[in-house]
């Protein structure tokens, strides 16, 4: 069962890195009429155009918050079963996260009407953070109840 959940557990950080190459290569006009559909959907249309191009800057970047979010839960969980060391273990998780995202970044300067924004790696990088930290946490508490019997 151990072997098994250590090969899921890598399978979805492959998963989780195939979803966020696939959405980064999406041109720019079909990642924004994406972002536009999702906060039409969100809104249930009851919006005017002008509020959908503004509010689906806000949406695109808690999409970039939250996807990276749950690859740092991801990461994290995947190094903590398939590794024998656990000191470094949050941060190795934290900088495996920060290159993808950087490198995520560089990738979409290839892409047509797509830019690298520095400050999307700085978002990408605090969900990683909220990520790995979650995990942390969560294992800390566990430790602690399993601590108290």
């Amino acid at each position: 069962m151990k072997k098994l959940l250590k090969y899921i557990s890598i399978a979805l950080v492959i998963i989780w890195m195939s979803i966020v190459f696939m959405l980064s290569s999406q041109t720019g006009k079909k990642s924004e009429n994406t972002s536009n559909n999702f906060t039409k959907a969100i809104f249930k249309n009851d919006i005017s155009d002008e509020q959908v191009r503004n509010l689906s800057y806000i949406v695109r970047k808690i999409a970039h918050f939250t996807l990276y979010t749950i690859g740092g839960i991801l990461i994290c969980l995947c190094l903590l079963l398939n590794i024998k060391f656990t000191k470094y273990i949050y941060f190795i998780s934290f900088v495996i996260g920060l290159i993808y995202a950087i490198t995520d970044e560089f990738h979409q300067l290839f892409i047509p009407n797509r830019s690298g924004e520095i400050k999307d790696v700085i978002i990408d990088s605090l969900g990683m953070l909220l990520g790995v930290s979650f995990v942390k946490i969560v294992k800390h508490v566990i430790y602690k109840l399993k601590g108290s019997d």
